[in-house]
């Protein structure tokens, strides 16, 4: 990556933990975001009202402004490709990934690796980079300014490291499980 290019970031929102995908977001390497609703299949019934109270995403929203699974996966295939994204959940976000690409009938040809591999630990700084970020970002839980959020947070911490002339040394392990998330 060269100049002001940031790694591409990817973010979902489900209907539960244990539910399908909502809305997922992208960003692309000037930081720009994309970000779409997704309309539940008929087979996506599950529904939280604890989980629609965080996103402020309702069913009617979805029905109303959502997108189809195909036209969602193949987005999302048009602008990751055969490539590696990164999340800071990439369990989650790959299994509502595989979910949305299985229901979609499409092949998901990308990988999603943990963005703590990415992101510098700024020793005595973290919490206020993070707080920083997530300012400028907006509130959590809508997969566009969560998508913000490690844009933000992968441009602050960068910076601090690179002004201080201090070794990069990720977030986390990068043997922590998860490092990569295979289609």
């Amino acid at each position: 990556m060269t100049g002001n290019a940031v790694p591409p970031f990817l973010d979902f929102e489900a209907s539960s933990l244990d539910g399908h995908p909502i809305e997922v977001a992208i960003s692309t390497a000037d930081g720009r975001i994309r970000s779409w609703l997704i309309r539940p299949t008929r087979e996506w019934a599950d529904w939280s009202r604890k989980a629609e109270a965080l996103h402020g995403v309702s069913r009617e929203m979805l029905a109303r402004d959502g997108i189809s699974v195909r036209v969602v996966a193949r987005n999302l295939d048009e602008a990751i490709g055969d490539g590696l994204v990164y999340s800071d959940s990439p369990e989650f976000d790959g299994w509502w990934c595989r979910q949305l690409f299985e229901a979609a009938g499409e092949e998901m040809r990308f990988r999603i690796g943990h963005a703590g591999l990415l992101i510098p630990d700024v020793p005595g700084r973290n919490a206020e980079i993070e707080s920083e970020a997530r300012r400028r970002a907006g509130p959590a839980h809508r997969a566009a300014r969560d998508v913000a959020y490690l844009v933000e947070l992968y441009r602050l911490a960068t910076d601090a490291v690179r002004r201080v002339s201090m070794p990069f040394s990720p977030r986390i392990s990068p043997t922590t499980p998860y490092d990569a998330v295979s289609p």
